[in-house]
């Protein structure tokens, strides 16, 4: 959490010890009451001794973050007020400081009609992530949300940064904070939703359609519900995805190949989608039915030949296609 060039990698001490220091940057800028700290380390198991020890944890950590400084000196960084203590932090030294203040640029960006700006930061800032917050530690049930709703703002800047990408047609920059938000949280609906919408929109049908099954089944299979409406609404945007252009060149065509065949069926995006989404509903192993209709000569036959071509590269699955 302490980014820069030339940081040392500095030994936290006693795992309770690396544990106090992780509450106080997670909470940093709040003042946290030597009791609240008690309660979050030890619980109701907490020794007789816990004040002395956070007394003692915190004089530790001041002269391993300010070793110059004098002893019982307050330092620059951890502060005592009373009964509470502070953690205060500039952002080139704390990550968590930085992400904030970059998600905060990006936010007002929009209003001075910078948006591009407003992406290159949230791309900043979500770059500062690695994992979930205060991942290796053991949480008691009382210090859990405090990580969790850092794992939130991380989450909720991701889906903004995705929504704002899809609006200015930039959607590859997020995709790697994207992806890791969905492997930190593999049940937040809003966050595979994007996902799946950038993937689309980065020419990456294949996978979108992947990741769509992935955490459908998921659902299915450990909470027993189904995709809600912002995981359905990502599918079928993916789905109906208009070909970007009449002329592709092997270069435009992505990892699938279902740009080419889109592209040769200009004017058909509503009926391709429509069977597109039969296609996935038969890879589920579920009964599927389209009926295409039309005067000769208008498509119809290049339409099912495209449609099962694609099918094809995407995989074995439980239906066909049939031209007849």
């Amino acid at each position: 959490m302490f980014p820069g060039v030339g940081v040392a990698l500095l030994d936290t001490g006693p795992r309770q010890q690396a544990y106090l220091l992780a509450l106080l940057l997670a909470q940093v800028g709040r003042p946290i009451s030597a009791n609240e700290l008690i309660d979050l380390i030890w619980g109701d198991g907490a020794p007789s001794s816990a004040l002395n020890l956070i007394h003692k944890y915190v004089g530790a950590l001041r002269r391993l973050l300010e070793p110059t400084v004098p002893f019982r000196s307050t330092g620059s960084y951890l502060h005592r007020r009373g009964s509470t203590y502070l953690f205060t932090a500039p952002s080139r030294m704390l990550d968590l400081v930085a992400f904030r203040e970059l998600v905060e640029t990006a936010k007002e960006a929009p209003a001075e009609h910078r948006h591009e700006t407003a992406l290159d930061r949230y791309v900043e800032a979500l770059g500062l992530w690695q994992g979930r917050a205060g991942d290796g530690l053991t949480h008691g049930p009382t210090a859990l949300p405090i990580f969790a709703a850092l794992d939130d703002e991380f989450h909720a800047a991701c889906a903004a940064a995705a929504d704002l990408a899809m609006s200015l047609c930039r959607p590859v920059p997020v995709l790697p904070a994207l992806r890791l938000a969905a492997s930190m949280a593999p049940f937040h609906e809003p966050v595979h939703a994007g996902l799946i919408t950038v993937l689309g929109a980065a020419g990456r049908r294949a996978e979108a359609m992947a990741a769509f099954r992935t955490v459908s089944d998921r659902l299915a299979d450990e909470l027993g519900v189904e995709p809600g409406p912002a995981l359905r609404a990502a599918y079928l945007q993916v789905l109906a995805q208009p070909p970007t252009s009449p002329v592709v060149t092997g270069a435009d065509v992505g990892g699938d190949g279902a740009s080419a065949p889109a592209a040769g069926l200009v004017g058909w995006a509503e009926e391709l989608a429509v069977l597109r989404q039969a296609v996935e509903t038969a890879r589920t192993g579920r009964s599927a039915l389209a009926v295409v209709e039309g005067e000769p000569g208008v498509g119809k036959t290049r339409l099912l030949q495209e449609t099962a071509a694609e099918a094809s590269r995407l995989g074995p699955h439980h239906g066909g296609v049939d031209g007849r």
